[in-house]
């Protein structure tokens, strides 16, 4: 049976004349895109924060389309990253006039596809198929998904959550820092002491009850932990490494050495510090 789905189209500011052909019902019917109301005005104060605000909407929908071109792109970097630990409703990219460091970079960033404009609604619906497919194949292997589509709108037997096989706690630490409140990810740089050893605690009898070792499981924590911190400092400082190793009281070249290990992209911080205008992808 051929599958219909319901998509979320998050325009962007600018994007109203060559992102708009995708609204509407698609594909004989079988696609329909709806508009959120609003939009995003890529120049406000506060831009990069719409998309994880949106998160709970979202999963209303099958997936998000966001209309991306090199004038936004790094606005949708920034919002992509801010947003990758509470929103789990699949992005699909509308790529126009981007080059493929720049669909590799979004897509390292959590977007699950991309589609080049103009482009073919048949194209997108195979595409939406096609990541259905993918989940439904990994349910199928670990005994749940680790992540669905739509609530309500996914086969029976998928679930919401991430789970392992059994309907157990995630198998891995990210899959487990997904699920934590953004509010106490934001804070966690400010807090010592005794929320420290908890998060700890929690951390680790997770991972005991998994079937890592002690190893696997301590590289995984400590992997999340050092890919936050550098991600967090790097936000504070806007992307200045230098300024960013002193105050985590680490050598520069220490500092750059594990920026480089987790491949985080320096420049995409120092975007925090000036208005989004044209830019090459």
């Amino acid at each position: 049976m051929r599958e219909n789905f319901d998509c979320a189209l998050l325009m962007p500011s600018g994007c109203e004349a060559w992102a708009g052909q995708w609204e509407g019902s698609l594909a004989k019917g079988r696609l329909q895109v709806r508009r959120l109301e609003g939009g995003v005005d890529t120049q406000a104060e506060d831009a990069t924060r719409a998309l994880g605000r949106l998160a709970g909407i979202l999963k209303a929908y099958d997936a998000c389309l966001l209309p991306v071109s090199s004038a936004n792109l790094a606005w949708a970097r920034i919002s992509l990253s801010r947003a990758r630990c509470v929103l789990k409703t699949p992005v699909i990219i509308l790529a126009q006039d981007l080059q493929a460091v720049a669909l590799c970079d979004l897509i390292r960033m959590g977007v699950t596809d991309f589609i080049r404009t103009p482009g073919c609604p048949e194209e997108l619906r195979a595409r939406l198929e096609k990541i259905r497919f993918g989940q439904m194949r990994q349910g199928a292997a670990h005994g749940q998904p680790l992540y669905s589509l739509a609530p309500g709108r996914q086969p029976a037997g998928m679930l919401d959550e991430p789970r392992t096989a059994g309907g157990g706690e995630p198998s891995g630490m990210m899959e487990f820092i997904d699920q934590i409140d953004d509010a106490v990810l934001e804070s966690c740089l400010q807090r010592k002491g005794i929320d420290l050893k908890a998060f700890a605690v929690a951390a680790a009898n997770r991972c005991a009850a998994s079937q890592l070792s002690f190893r696997e499981a301590k590289g995984q924590i400590v992997a999340g932990f050092e890919q936050a911190y550098l991600s967090a400092m790097l936000g504070r400082c806007a992307g200045n490494i230098a300024q960013a190793a002193r105050c985590s009281a680490k050598h520069r070249r220490a500092f750059w050495a594990l920026v480089r290990k987790y491949e985080i992209d320096a420049a995409q911080f120092r975007e925090l510090e000036r208005p989004f205008h044209s830019q090459g992808g």
